[in-house]
């Protein structure tokens, strides 16, 4: 269908200065918050920002670091206490 995808996987080392569409990081809690701004930045507009690693009671804070960066949230998913949410560069 014309899709070009293009895996990176690593730390966040490997992303700065670089724009994607679509960024997962499945990491702690601490560590996403820690690196929000960078993921928000490095997202080109309409981009998808996918976040798993962190627990349910998390959830709210982890929308707070996001709105802080502009993103809105699309929907999140919850497993055993678990959580993963997608966010929306608009």
């Amino acid at each position: 269908n014309g899709v070009d995808v293009n895996v990176i996987q690593g730390d966040t080392t490997i992303i700065k200065g670089e724009k994607f569409d679509v960024i997962l990081a499945n990491i702690t809690r601490n560590i996403l918050l820690e690196n929000m701004p960078l993921f928000c930045s490095s997202l080109n507009s309409q981009g998808h920002l996918l976040i798993s690693g962190f627990l349910i009671k998390d959830l709210e804070e982890m929308n707070e670091s996001t709105v802080k960066e502009e993103l809105k949230r699309v929907t999140y998913l919850e497993s055993e206490g678990w959580c993963a949410a997608e966010y929306l560069k608009p």
